[in-house]
């Protein structure tokens, strides 16, 4: 079972990826909680080609599992007289 952790408004954390499995695997990942979204992070280091100073690339993604449940559900029918207050005429 995976540990889940749900961030507080404009905070997050990030680890080292033990699972990178290729060079274009993120280095670390993690999550970030803005505007009541939480937001995957995935985090490469770099080192210039040019000058060999190091840096980090950071890319930003909506949790989709966490979007999925945020969808409103559909209002349930039980016979057609709960549907006649929703008809405007």
């Amino acid at each position: 079972m995976a540990y889940e952790y749900t961030p507080k408004e404009g905070y997050g954390s990030f680890i080292s990826n033990s699972y990178k499995t290729n060079e274009k695997s993120p280095d670390f990942t993690g999550t970030i909680m803005l505007e009541g979204k939480v937001w995957k992070l995935g985090i490469w280091r770099n080192q210039g080609e040019t000058n060999g100073k190091k840096w980090e690339r950071l890319s930003a993604r909506v949790d989709q599992q966490q979007a999925s449940n945020d969808r409103p559900t559909k209002k349930e029918v039980k016979s057609f007289d709960d549907i006649d207050s929703d008809i405007p005429f």
